[in-house]
């Protein structure tokens, strides 16, 4: 937990239908997010001292051991949120709650809800292109890498912090991959970036994780400086004959067919006869409108 952010407990009651008696509740708070939870304890209304947050005490009337089950309970959350300062674990006033209660719930790990994630991604596949699912599948390698480096098989989400998300980034930027001559450059890992950030926010959304562990990482791209093909060039292009190899060709004349229409170099591998028509002249070819990175009517 971060010195920036807040932690604090307070005592409070809730008058009962009869007007006379109260329920005892905690509230806690960490970083503005709050829960509350019943204590177990209630006392006559007029018996609570507001201000010192426990129960008074009179010559009749002794509540004294009120008083020491709140403290007692006061020193538990605090001994919980401690431990997890020290584990380095994120602390949330839920989490805090489910472990003091007991109802911590299932865990969650980091690339096995990636992994189902992209699952789900392949069941939408009118909505999400092959390449996407592939760029995903990517980043989940880039991700299993860095946690085996660690020496682990797989990491809660609740401990992906700032710190992992910096070490990972390390770890884009210098590792070398039996495939690779060099590690990749800081656009290529700032698209992992992304990828593991809309998981991550699906994580918040589906209240699994309580803050984006991005929030203090920023994601910088370099500026890069295209150059275009001349027209030299691209006759170049056209007229070499690549080895006479057949996959290279293809490729070749996909691109050219890119350059030519506009279209992307994805998309146009995808283009199909029904994606192509001519005009009322029957003099020019004109492709389809292209629609969430597919080619529709």
């Amino acid at each position: 937990m971060k010195s920036k952010e807040s932690f604090s407990l307070k005592f409070f009651i809730i008058p009962q239908p009869d007007n006379i008696h109260a329920k005892i509740f905690l509230r806690i708070t960490v970083d503005r997010k709050k829960v509350e939870m019943y204590t177990g304890s209630t006392i006559r209304i007029d018996m609570w001292n507001e201000a010192a947050q426990q129960a008074k005490s009179t010559k009749k009337t002794s509540n004294t051991g009120v008083n020491e089950d709140l403290l007692k309970l006061k020193n538990q959350i605090t001994d919980i949120k401690r431990r997890l300062q020290y584990e380095g674990k994120p602390i949330s006033s839920k989490l805090i709650k489910d472990i003091h209660t007991g109802a911590v719930g299932e865990k969650h790990f980091l690339l096995e809800y990636f992994n189902d994630h992209i699952s789900q991604l392949e069941k939408l596949s009118k909505e999400y292109s092959k390449g996407t699912i592939k760029n995903y599948r990517v980043t989940y390698k880039h991700l299993q890498n860095f946690i085996i480096s660690k020496r682990l098989k797989d990491i809660e989400l609740l401990q992906v912090d700032t710190k992992f998300i910096n070490d990972f980034d390390f770890h884009l930027m210098t590792y070398i991959s039996s495939d690779n001559k060099s590690a990749m450059d800081r656009n290529s890992a700032n698209r992992q970036h992304k990828r593991l950030k809309a998981v991550l926010h699906k994580g918040m959304k589906e209240e699994i994780l309580d803050k984006d562990p991005y929030n203090s990482f920023k994601i910088k791209d370099n500026t890069v400086n295209r150059t275009f093909l001349s027209e030299e060039e691209i006759e170049l292009l056209k007229k070499h004959d690549l080895g006479n190899n057949l996959s290279l060709q293809k490729v070749r004349d996909i691109f050219l067919f890119s350059i030519y229409t506009g279209l992307r170099f994805g998309d146009a591998s995808q283009l199909k006869t029904n994606h192509v028509s001519k005009d009322n002249k029957g003099q020019y070819w004109t492709c389809n409108k292209i629609v969430d990175n597919k080619l529709s009517n």
